[in-house]
């Protein structure tokens, strides 16, 4: 948790409506899918929205998983931005799921190392983008820090090398926010 607890806020914190002069920003693959999120919340919390409606077609059901959407409408409603109550959601449960794996993992394994081994395996997956990150890194004569604070490069989608392996932070964590919930609930089923 140590180890994961900076990745998900660095990730979290820049990728979830960050508000900086000129406006409010996202990225990565999260910027189409949070601006539906922010719709279905915005409903439940100012549309009255219960049996969710889909909004952008109105009169139709709610198909898809609302419980993420649901939740941040809830602590909105409590007085927190959906910001911060996205953020609070998204950190507790991507914890939530590494812990889950890591035992899940020495369920099967019955070794405390295996289980990191599997956790950090499972978590940073992504192909062999790695290869060029710690390459330009090396090249770059930043700390790893300054480097990795100022990636310009996805290495997982790295369509110059023909890379594309989505990463399950980056590509389902952040932007399909049903995946925090769904993800350990399979993981304690497993």
């Amino acid at each position: 948790l140590a180890l994961f607890t900076p990745i998900y806020w660095q990730l979290f914190s820049s990728h979830l409506f960050e508000q900086e002069p000129g406006g409010i920003y996202s990225g990565g693959s999260a910027s189409a899918d949070l601006n539906f999120h922010a719709a279905i919340s915005s409903s439940f919390l100012y549309g009255d929205n219960l049996p969710p409606d889909y909004t952008p077609s109105a009169g139709k059901p709610l198909l898809y998983p609302f419980l993420p959407d649901f939740q941040t409408a809830v602590l909105m409603c409590a007085g927190l931005s959906m910001r911060d109550a996205w953020l609070i959601t998204s950190l507790t449960l991507a914890l939530v799921t590494t812990g889950l794996f890591f035992y899940f993992a020495i369920s099967i394994t019955k070794k405390s190392v295996t289980g990191v081994i599997a956790t950090v395996l499972f978590l940073l997956n992504g192909g062999l983008g790695f290869i060029d990150l710690i390459r330009d890194w090396l090249g770059s004569g930043k700390s790893f820090l300054a480097f990795w604070n100022s990636l310009e490069v996805n290495y997982a989608n790295y369509a110059e090398h023909g890379l594309h392996w989505p990463n399950i932070i980056t590509d389902a964590f952040v932007p399909q926010r049903t995946v925090l919930f769904g993800l350990p609930i399979g993981i304690i089923v497993l």
